[in-house]
């Protein structure tokens, strides 16, 4: 007969055999450390033995262990300091490089464009790291101003561009003529 529990952190049903009771073990899912409970109660919940205590989720009023930090059946993060953050907080992200984009979208005004066109690329390759979750979404307000002061700085030189091009050839065509 198999252990059922539930990750502290992700919810993921887990499965483990009923010699591991007791033991630590690793979620699959999302690395969090976790203890084995002992075989189910009757009611379903794991038994109070030793130091496993349980409280009301306080969204749901739904019985958890105390140290959970994701309740099992509304899916909400229970919040306070006692508890541990869950796993996908800022410190399991990769860094977000907000403030580095925003400055090389200003210095593409006050440089060279090719900081507005790395502004412009950057922006986008680490918003769509956000968006899949493996980057840290505090950055995000920052990686978007930079982005676009670069996006504004490439388009608005694109167009001075073009504007002088067609000066020239109307110029060109008039002094034909």
């Amino acid at each position: 007969m198999a252990i059922e529990f539930h990750c502290n952190f992700c919810n993921k049903l887990l499965r483990t055999a009923d010699e591991r009771a007791g033991q630590g073990a690793k979620c699959p899912d999302c690395g969090a450390s976790l203890l084995v409970p002992g075989e189910k109660a009757a009611g379903g919940f794991d038994s109070d033995e030793g130091d496993v205590r349980y409280t009301s989720c306080p969204m749901c009023g739904e019985r958890i262990r105390d140290v959970a930090v994701k309740c099992r059946h509304c899916g909400e993060y229970i919040g306070g300091s006692a508890r541990a953050a869950p796993p996908h907080t800022a410190a399991h992200f990769a860094p977000h490089r907000g403030g580095i984009i925003l400055a090389f979208g200003i210095l593409s005004w006050a440089v060279c464009i090719i900081f507005g066109v790395v502004a412009w690329v950057m922006g986008n390759t680490d918003l769509a790291e956000m968006d899949a979750g493996r980057m840290d979404p505090e950055g995000r307000s920052l990686t978007q101003a930079g982005r676009l002061i670069g996006m504004i700085h490439c388009i608005v030189v694109l167009a001075v561009i073009a504007i002088v091009m067609l000066f020239m050839v109307v110029g060109l065509g008039a002094a034909a003529f």
